[in-house]
């Protein structure tokens, strides 16, 4: 359910297009349609898991800003061009979510075995309630000292850390962008930035596109991973 605000108008005008719109959406007859899109959308990622080998760069986002004048508000000046924005991007932000949760996961195993492959207990104590970008930092720790132990940096190392941090960073932006407040140019407000300058509202254009690429980068991410444990393991047992 996705609620338009707009600074100083009512409230009920709003409550009756949600209602509005959750009643269309249960007697759409497209809705099997829909489901089945985003299932081959999802099946379409993960058969092509094996050419996510390598990071291409990610096209920027555009962004625009705003000066923030005197009330927090959002200018949507056409809502059924906004809604349909919305609609086609909402199945990729749940992909980003569900996949970034993967890779997450993924890392947490690792650092599991970092501490031993005896038990998971000591490394899901040691993570619990830690951050994302901890995790990295500690994974990162861990694989420096290991690197130094053997007398080897495994190859793509660096780029793997790169790869998990910026995926943390495009995960975060997408899961904390006020989605209800995207215009119909697919401007999302991400934040509102204080400086000496004033007050700024920030906007980010998430297209379908660049939610792709996010993605990518998180199926990346994972693969890289993998792959650094698996020579990291041959390394160790080598002799």
């Amino acid at each position: 359910m996705l609620i338009f605000f707009r600074s100083r108008e009512p409230a009920f005008r709003y409550i009756f297009f949600a209602r509005k719109h959750i009643y269309k959406k249960k007697i759409s007859s497209n809705a099997k349609k829909d489901a089945a899109a985003i299932r081959a959308m999802r099946l379409g990622f993960e058969r092509n898991l094996c050419t996510f080998t390598c990071l291409q760069k990610l096209k920027p986002m555009k962004q625009k800003k705003k000066i923030f004048e005197q009330h927090l508000y959002h200018e949507i000046e056409d809502e059924d061009k906004a809604e349909e924005y919305l609609d086609n991007s909402l199945p990729l932000i749940g992909l980003v979510v569900m996949y970034f949760n993967g890779l997450e996961k993924s890392l947490d195993s690792i650092i599991c075995q970092m501490f031993t492959d005896r038990t998971d207990a000591t490394g899901l104590i040691v993570l619990h309630k830690m951050s994302y970008s901890t995790k990295v930092d500690l994974f990162k720790r861990f694989s420096d000292e290991f690197h130094l132990c053997c007398e080897n940096k495994i190859e793509e190392f660096e780029n793997l850390i790169s790869n998990l941090k910026e995926t943390g960073r495009l995960r975060n932006l997408v899961v904390h962008a006020d989605w209800e407040n995207t215009d119909d140019d697919g401007y999302t407000y991400v934040n509102l930035r204080i400086s000496t300058n004033g007050m700024e509202q920030e906007y980010l254009q998430f297209s379908e596109d660049s939610l792709k690429e996010i993605i990518e980068l998180i199926f990346t991410s994972r693969q890289q991973l993998g792959n650094y444990w698996d020579k990291r393991n041959e390394e160790l047992y080598k002799n």
